[in-house]
C-alpha cells in the first residue's frame, strides 16, 4: 500500500502562503478603508458642531465666543493638519462686512490650502466676497513676492489676537472670560 503524502503546511506551500498574503492585504485594505470612512464621518461631525457654535455666537452677537471658535479652528488645523470644511461659507455667511475673521479665512486659504483645494472653488460655489477678498490679497503679493504654502503650526505660531474682532470695547475674551483670567491660558 502506498503512503499518502501529507499535505504541506501553509508556510512550506507557496500557493497557500501567497493566497494568505493576498487575503491579508485585502483585509488590511478593507480595514484601512473603514478607518478612513470613520475618520471622515468624525471630521464632518466636528465641522458641523463647530459651524453650529460659530453661528450661535453670530446669532447672539458674542464676539468673544466667535473669537474662541476661530482659535479652536486654528488649533484643529495645527494639531491635525486638517481644515474645517465650512470655514469659508460659515464666516462669510455670518458677517456681511470685512472683519478679522474674514482675514483669517483668506490667510488660511492663501497660505495653507493645497493646490487641489483651489480646484473646488467653482464647485463649492464660494461666497463672491471671499473670491474678491482672495484676489485683493493674492494679486498684489504675486507681483512682489512668491506666496508659498506653509504648515499651520508655523503660520499660526504668533497669531495671538490677529483674527479676533473682540467686543465693542476692544477687550479680548482671553482677558475677560473667567476661564482665561486664572493665567493658565496665554494671550
Amino acid at each position: 500500500m502506498e503512503e499518502e503524502e501529507a499535505p504541506s503546511s501553509p508556510s512550506t506551500n507557496p500557493t497557500m502562503a501567497n493566497d494568505r498574503a493576498v487575503r491579508s492585504d485585502k483585509e488590511d485594505d478593507a480595514a484601512e478603508s473603514r478607518l478612513k470612512k470613520a475618520h471622515k464621518a468624525h471630521a464632518e461631525e466636528e465641522s458641523a458642531k463647530w459651524r453650529e457654535c460659530y453661528m450661535l455666537g453670530n446669532a447672539i452677537k458674542d464676539n468673544g465666543f466667535q473669537d474662541a471658535c476661530i482659535d479652536l479652528a486654528q488649533e484643529k488645523m495645527i494639531s491635525e493638519s486638517g481644515k474645517i470644511m465650512d470655514l469659508v461659507k460659515c464666516i462669510y455667511e455670518a458677517k456681511s462686512t470685512w472683519s478679522e475673521r474674514r482675514k483669517f479665512v483668506v490667510d488660511t486659504a492663501a497660505h495653507l490650502w493645497k493646490g487641489e483645494a483651489f480646484e473646488w472653488v467653482r464647485c463649492e460655489n464660494y461666497h463672491r466676497d471671499f473670491l474678491e477678498d482672495m484676489m485683493k490679497y493674492v494679486g498684489p503679493k504675486m507681483r512682489k513676492e512668491i506666496l508659498k504654502r506653509q504648515f499651520a503650526a508655523a503660520f499660526f505660531r504668533d497669531a495671538g489676537c490677529k483674527y479676533h474682532d473682540h467686543n465693542r470695547r476692544g477687550d479680548c475674551y482671553k482677558e475677560t472670560h473667567p476661564a482665561y483670567k486664572s493665567g493658565e491660558k496665554g494671550k
